[in-house]
């Protein structure tokens, strides 16, 4: 007959969940962290600017961005085409430049039946009559965990 001893069962309860716990805050560190800036319109060739920075310590590689404008009323997107659309790496914040600037070109062919121009869609962006979605998905250089990253903007 063996006796069980509480504080065994306790102190290795608690040892499992510190172990749960601490692998947890290692993956959690070891994904992308990027950070989508807000759009800028660019007057001299009517396109729109988005920067992305990585604020973590690691690159971030495979990047890549999709930027459309989107109605929420009627729940359309207007997808533009980008000057990279995939980005190789984008490199750490200690690197001497953590940041790339996308810019948006013409529409893409899923958005050309919606009957919209590219310069109309960019005016509604520019006027908030549409929303400004950037969205990103990229990879950590050293551990390959993906994230993926939307941000809405309501007004450039």
């Amino acid at each position: 007959m063996t006796c069980i001893c509480w504080a065994d069962v306790i102190l290795s309860t608690a040892i499992a969940l510190l172990l749960v716990l601490l692998t947890y805050a290692v993956v959690y560190s070891l994904r992308p962290k990027l950070r989508i800036g807000k759009g800028k319109p660019c007057l001299a060739d009517g396109s729109i600017r988005i920067i992305l920075k990585n604020e973590g310590r690691c690159a971030a590689v495979n990047v890549r961005i999709e930027v459309c404008a989107y109605c929420p009323v009627a729940k359309h997107t207007y997808h533009f085409e980008l000057d990279h659309p995939d980005f190789l790496i984008l490199p750490g914040k200690s690197s001497n430049d953590p940041e790339k600037t996308f810019k948006t070109l013409c529409l893409a062919e899923s958005a050309v039946p919606y009957d919209h121009t590219y310069e109309e869609l960019i005016d509604k962006v520019q006027k908030s009559e549409l929303k400004l979605r950037v969205r990103v998905h990229s990879y950590h250089s050293f551990s390959g965990i993906g994230k993926a990253e939307e941000r809405m903007f309501d007004r450039l």
